[in-house]
């Protein structure tokens, strides 16, 4: 049975492989995870990168199509017969006959999980509370710690730190704000529009949330960490400057507001009538997006996503 379509490689749009795997235990079955757990020389993914093989389908990628379908073949015994493997392409690999076009090699360990597996269900639990994990693995046992320690009883074939599902939050109506959903979920954030009295029809934007009615209430209650990022983009100034004051008391790591440059300055002055500080200010995006991207709504979207992945890149080497 092929597990991935070669032709159509859609299942390498997804980074985060945790849903694919607690959507396919959830059901019932058993799946194999496949981590990157040794790096040497040049690779397209780095250290820790996964993939999940369900028996039909495969989620995640290692190499944009090198080493895949051997890959699948291989996992595809792991969930006959329950023994991990562990895979090495490259320098020092058995099968001459697979290269990789980066010239480095790499390693997989690929291991069986069980639907009932204790560690996932912990994994999942973090998923949903959204609290870093720290997983490790030999491949037939694993731990979750939501603290980091060492447990000199438990000798890892690797570790990996999970973070909550980095989240976008939005406030507005207009087609910015939906373009900027939109990309937000096709990038894999868990993308979250805010109306105050939007229409009542499901938003035709897939794997997207929509939540009318109290915006201030709304975002209160999504409690926003240092993994959410809030754009106030509803052209109201009144609701705009109460989400940035709402985002700034937050741990969102950015807060940003759709306007122009000209209207700042008039913002700055509302901002500080009510407490908000020079040095606050200044954490706020004001114009979101990168410059000189273009003024329709999907040019914006792409350049206020792009301002988002530049501005997260330096949380992800410290979850602490």
């Amino acid at each position: 049975m092929e597990l991935y379509s070669a032709d159509w490689p859609l299942f390498g749009w997804v980074a985060d492989v945790r849903e694919a795997l607690f959507a396919c235990l959830e059901a019932g079955r058993p799946a194999v995870l496949g981590t990157i757990v040794a790096l040497e020389g040049g690779a397209p993914q780095p250290l820790g990168t996964q993939m999940v093989f369900d028996g039909t389908r495969a989620t995640g990628y290692f190499s944009g199509g090198c080493i895949e379908a051997d890959v699948a073949n291989h996992a595809q015994h792991v969930l006959a017969d329950g023994q991990p493997r562990c895979l090495t392409y490259g320098k020092g690999s058995p099968w001459i006959d697979i290269r990789l076009t980066c010239g480095g090699s790499l390693s997989i360990l690929l291991e069986r999980i069980a639907p009932d597996d204790t560690a996932v269900c912990l994994l999942r639990e973090c998923y949903r509370q959204r609290r870093v994990a720290y997983w490790s693995s030999t491949g037939s046992q694993r731990l979750v710690r939501y603290l980091r320690r060492t447990d000199e009883s438990h000798a890892p074939a690797y570790t990996k730190t999970y973070l909550p599902r980095w989240r976008l939050i939005v406030t507005g109506e207009n087609p910015i704000a939906l373009a900027l959903v939109a990309l937000g979920s096709q990038c894999g954030l868990e993308a979250i529009l805010l109306r105050p009295a939007g229409t009542v029809s499901a938003m035709p934007i897939p794997g997207a949330r929509y939540i009318s009615g109290d915006v201030i209430a709304a975002l209160q209650d999504l409690a926003p960490d240092r993994w959410t990022a809030i754009v106030a983009a509803s052209h109201d100034d009144d609701l705009d400057d109460a989400v940035l004051q709402a985002g700034l008391a937050s741990d969102a790591y950015y807060v940003g507001v759709l306007g122009s440059l000209r209207r700042a300055a008039a913002r700055q002055s509302r901002m500080e009538a009510v407490g908000i500080t020079s040095e606050q200010f200044r954490r706020i995006h004001s114009p979101i997006g990168l410059p000189d991207c273009g003024r329709s709504a999907w040019e914006v979207g792409v350049s206020v996503i792009a301002q988002l992945l530049q501005s997260r890149k330096a949380l992800r080497s410290s979850p602490d």
